[in-house]
């Protein structure tokens, strides 16, 4: 699972970049009443794949919501990519979650 930026974004450097690639890391907090997450993104899949740095972004790519573990029952993975599409949203950008 992934995330591909579909909007223009800018590294710190200057450099515009299209269709980034992301990675998306979650924890679930030890009493299962939120997730935070966070996302690293890549010029490319291929980028990622190669072990190449990840880019120098300015926007904020770590955010929290609330979860409940023991009602929702569900791949917090797959919520966490939810979360992160939502917070660059926030940001006026657009991302869509890769399966």
């Amino acid at each position: 699972m992934s995330l591909t930026i579909t909007s223009r974004i800018s590294t710190n450097q200057g450099i515009t970049v299209e269709n980034a690639y992301g990675r998306v890391a979650v924890t679930d907090v030890f009493n299962g009443t939120s997730l935070n997450a966070s996302s690293i993104f890549y010029a490319s899949e291929d980028a990622f794949l190669q072990g190449l740095d990840p880019l120098s972004i300015s926007f904020i790519t770590n955010c929290a919501a609330p979860y409940e573990r023991n009602e929702t029952n569900t791949d917090i993975l797959n919520v966490a990519h939810d979360i992160v599409i939502a917070k660059l949203a926030e940001q006026n950008i657009v991302a869509t979650k890769n399966l």
